[in-house]
């Protein structure tokens, strides 16, 4: 153990003056590697935002997933718009302007679903029915079919009012069926003088309680354009749909609501909240650090120092995670923050075993000897057991972990 502490000291003095005797050049070197590296990151280094993919595509469950998708074809990667409206006729017409708005727009969405909407459902849908509701669906509208020729021929307020007058007195005991009519009626004629009026369903006033499902919420399955190696690959398709939302004006003024979920608005939802915190935590976190240097060194040279080391450090490990992995995930992304918090704790160390020595008088480069006879094998030891530990997450199948534990390592 001794003859091993020696070697370290022995080889650690040798290093320290190699560094100052070069000093000035090897700065310049290094610089000019570290610019060449932050441009290497920057072009290289991606950001994987599918947290499905945090797991290994090995694993047997994720094989058989993968094997059932080729042959069905899931929603993972589809964009789920929800258009909700106060009439079933809102909600379908909002949703048809968003699906032909989308439509003209493939470098945004690569294909777009309404379902229930195509039309061979408008022509077919009643086959899909049982016979006995078909046949009640049939006696209602047959019911119905005086109202609506009537309505046809007049669709004035004056006409429409005849009618309801009309079905009152026919009703005798019976008006409580008429009651439905009547409140929506009402709510139309009242919200006429509000801020946002609405139009009268009709088909819900005639489907009432038939097989049809007058559902006024429709979902419509976009397959966005994702752009796969940015920090939030699902951006311009969601911007593109908030667009047309917009430009369409598909909101409480058309009596409708537009809603944006599925896995890609997640996932973007996740990373944007993930990339603010990293990036807020990792600058305060720096400026703390350099903060409470400055309060134990009481030297701005030596501040100086420990910022340009860290700051060079995580370019260089930026570099390296873009050479080893090429992307970053949602778990990877913090190894910044982990880096400034350990990083900085080799140069606390060395810095203010260099200070103290000089306070005794010793000139700096003496300093810088003393101080890694001091604490020099012990800060290649920590640097190695600290690797270990979190080269020690590398073998699992958690993606997530195992780059995180890579690249920090």
């Amino acid at each position: 153990m001794q003859a091993m502490k020696t070697l370290l000291h022995r080889w650690g003095q040798r290093w320290m003056t190699f560094l100052s005797e070069r000093a000035s050049a090897i700065i310049a070197v290094e610089a000019v590697i570290t610019v060449l590296l932050a441009v290497y990151a920057v072009t290289h280094l991606g950001v994987n935002g599918d947290n499905m993919r945090l797991l290994s595509p090995d694993l047997p469950f994720q094989r058989d997933a993968s094997a059932f998708q080729e042959h069905f074809p899931s929603l993972d990667e589809a964009i789920l718009v929800v258009v909700d409206g106060e009439t079933p006729e809102a909600a379908r017409s909002a949703a048809e302007v968003l699906s032909e708005r989308l439509r003209e727009i493939p470098e945004r969405s690569s294909s777009v679903t309404l379902p229930g909407g195509e039309p061979f459902f408008e022509r077919n849908g009643l086959l899909f029915l049982e016979v006995e509701n078909l046949e009640d669906l049939s006696d209602g509208l047959a019911r119905m079919q005086p109202v609506i020729a009537e309505l046809t021929r007049d669709g004035s307020i004056a006409n429409l009012s005849r009618l309801v007058r009309m079905a009152v007195d026919e009703s005798g005991n019976d008006s409580e069926r008429l009651a439905p009519i009547f409140d929506q009626l009402s709510d139309a004629t009242g919200r006429v003088y509000g801020e946002y009026p609405i139009a009268v369903s009709w088909e819900s006033l005639m489907l009432r309680n038939s097989a049809i499902d007058m559902a006024a919420r429709q979902v419509l399955v976009v397959w966005p354009v994702l752009e796969i190696d940015a920090l939030l690959p699902a951006g311009p398709a969601m911007e593109a749909i908030r667009g047309i939302v917009e430009d369409d004006q598909l909101d409480a003024r058309r009596g409708v609501q537009v809603r944006i979920t599925g896995n890609p608005a997640l996932n973007h939802e996740e990373m944007w909240g993930i990339g603010v915190d990293v990036g807020v935590s990792g600058i305060v976190s720096f400026f703390l650090v350099a903060l409470v240097l400055r309060m134990a060194f009481r030297s701005g040279r030596m501040v100086g120092a420990a910022a340009a080391a860290l700051l060079t450090g995580l370019i260089w490990t930026a570099a390296i995670a873009a050479a080893l992995v090429g992307q970053l995930n949602l778990i990877s992304i913090a190894f910044g923050v982990l880096f400034i918090g350990l990083g900085v704790d080799f140069s606390i160390h060395l810095g203010l075993h260099v200070l103290e020595e000089m306070r005794r008088g010793a000139d700096p480069v003496s300093a810088l000897l003393v101080s890694t006879e001091q604490v020099g094998g012990s800060l290649l030891l920590c640097t190695l057991t600290t690797a270990i530990g979190f080269y020690a997450f590398v073998p699992t199948d958690y993606l997530g972990v195992a780059e995180l534990g890579l690249i920090s390592g």
